[in-house]
Order: C-alpha cells, then sequence, then structure tokens
C-alpha cells in the first residue's frame, strides 16, 4: 500500500489511517489489508489489530501520552508478501493530559454546618491545553471515592453542600483538558462535620460598632477542636472572615 498516514481520529485517543492501493497487485485483485501496530518501535514489536476492505481505519481507545507505529499489508487470493509487501510505518502519537491540581484545602462553608468550601493550586502542567474543568472526588468515611462535583471551565474552587454532621469526607481533585484527566492526586484534604450548637449574642457598644460574642459548643464528646477562623454572615450572605490568631494567642476549651 502508498501513501499511508495517521492523523487525529474523533478524539485525541484515536488515531486515523488511510493509504492507497499499491500499485501493482500482482495479478490478483486486492482482497484485503491487515493493518498492524506497534508500541514498542519503528521495527519491532508489530502485531495486527484488524483486516479491512477500505482503504482508511480508525484505531480507537488508545492509550494516553503513548507512542504507537503502524504499518498496512495488501492481501490478494494468493496471499500476501510478508517480506516486501508492507507498506513505510507511520507514528502517531496521543497527547499528554495535566499534571495534577495541588496545595488543596476543604474548609467549612456556611451556618449550618452542611457544607465544605474547597480551593486548589492548577496543575504546574497542561502540556499545552487549556483546563475545561475539574473533576472532584469524595471518601465518605471511608466507603471508597466517588465523584462529588464537576466543574467548567478554569476556576479552583468549588462548594460541597448538603452533608452530613458526624460524617468524615477525604477529598481529591483532577484536571481535565482536551487530552485527558490527571492522575490520582498525591494532594488530599479531609473534614469532618461536627456537631455543634452555635449562638451569638450581638450588642450595640455605640457608634457603628456592634461587639458580637460567640459561644460554641461541642455535642458529640470528641476532644474540643482547634478553632482557627470565624466566618461572619449577615442574613446569609457571606461578609467577612477572620483568623482567630488575630485575637487570642492560645485556644481554650
Amino acid at each position: 500500500p502508498l501513501n499511508v498516514a495517521v492523523t487525529d481520529g474523533a478524539t485525541l485517543l484515536d488515531a486515523f489511517i488511510s493509504w492507497t492501493a499499491p500499485a501493482d497487485n500482482g495479478g490478483t485483485a486486492i482482497t484485503e489489508y491487515k493493518i498492524e501496530r506497534s508500541i514498542t518501535s519503528a521495527s519491532s514489536g508489530f502485531n495486527p489489530i484488524t483486516t479491512t476492505t477500505s482503504l482508511s481505519y480508525e484505531d480507537t481507545g488508545l492509550g494516553q501520552q503513548t507512542q504507537y507505529w503502524y504499518r498496512v499489508l495488501a492481501v490478494n487470493s494468493v496471499g500476501a508478501d510478508q517480506t516486501n509487501g508492507y507498506s513505510t510505518v507511520e507514528t502517531y502519537t496521543t497527547p499528554t493530559p495535566p499534571s495534577s491540581p495541588s496545595n488543596l484545602v476543604v474548609e467549612p462553608l456556611g451556618i449550618h454546618n452542611n457544607a465544605a468550601k474547597l480551593d486548589w493550586t492548577a496543575p504546574a502542567n497542561t502540556y499545552g491545553w487549556t483546563i475545561t474543568g475539574y473533576l472532584i472526588e469524595r471518601n465518605v468515611n471511608g466507603a471508597g471515592w466517588q465523584t462529588a462535583l464537576n466543574t467548567s471551565g478554569t476556576g479552583t474552587s468549588a462548594t460541597d453542600t448538603l452533608l452530613i454532621v458526624g460524617n468524615v469526607y477525604d477529598y481529591r481533585v483532577f484536571a481535565i483538558t482536551q487530552a485527558g484527566t490527571s492522575a490520582n492526586p498525591t494532594n488530599m484534604a479531609s473534614i469532618e462535620m461536627l456537631d455543634i450548637s452555635f449562638t451569638l449574642t450581638a450588642t450595640a457598644i455605640g457608634g457603628n460598632t456592634i461587639e458580637l460574642i460567640p459561644t460554641i459548643t461541642f455535642n458529640d464528646g470528641v476532644p474540643f477542636p482547634t478553632l482557627t477562623k470565624i466566618r461572619i454572615y449577615e442574613n446569609s450572605a457571606f461578609l467577612q472572615s477572620h483568623d482567630l490568631s488575630e485575637y487570642f494567642s492560645t485556644q481554650g476549651t
């Protein structure tokens, strides 16, 4: 076969192989073409992947970040010339998916203790492709990883809602480009939704200043955790956040 070419298929993990008929069919009509593929080199490791009577074939479901070599053999009723009948060898390399996101942080969010805010850093390398979204998975109480959220675009934060008090949630984030999805991340983060009773006393102390005194009680018997941050909401709308280190040098119970 002549003029063998390998181009992108329907997706970036498909290779479209095309060719033209041999200049000489040996005096007998061509009955089929055998396509062989190697992932070793251009000169070894070839194995047949299909036969066809057409002048093209799409090899689908290829692996990410892999180089493939293809060659085509024409067959007639007499057989095939296994020595001199092969086409030239052409190569195709599938694209590289992005590296994994990093610096994942999970914090409680909202006034009802049933949501978590996730923030992370975009992948260090997208290999020339644009981030199209992120896949967030969670593992509830060690029961196994499941999809929690899918985002679109390049934003690096998300909110997971309808969480249940008493559960421990582990999170991990995958980056997505047209080239594929990043590998399992090494950076994971966890949060436990604690059973908390909370009261707030607000007192006007003059001018436009209000003194807020929160009282927090943990009801589930666990050791008292370290408090790190207070977020202030007005009518469920977030106003501001304060690190407790701004006000206290040590934590009490």
